[in-house]
């Protein structure tokens, strides 16, 4: 995940996806492949700083995280 500041005054948030690894059937082109994912980009304005951040956490996975068992735990 790559976060730059958009010219709007927001940001710019780019994923990259690991491949997908395929399976191919037949010919001389047969097995296992990978499928090649375009990344994605997405614009948010210079107010909307909540949607920067919640769409951080959820391709992050923060907040799914079980609770620290002990104090200073992080």
């Amino acid at each position: 995940m790559e976060i730059t500041p958009a010219e709007n005054g927001g940001h710019t948030i780019r994923h990259s996806f690991k491949s997908k690894p395929t399976l191919r059937k037949g010919g001389m082109n047969s097995g296992m492949g990978m499928e090649y994912q375009e990344p994605e980009e997405h614009v948010f304005g210079k107010d909307e700083g909540a949607k920067v951040m919640s769409h951080i956490g959820k391709h992050l996975g923060l907040g799914k995280t079980a609770k620290p068992t002990q104090d200073g735990d992080d």
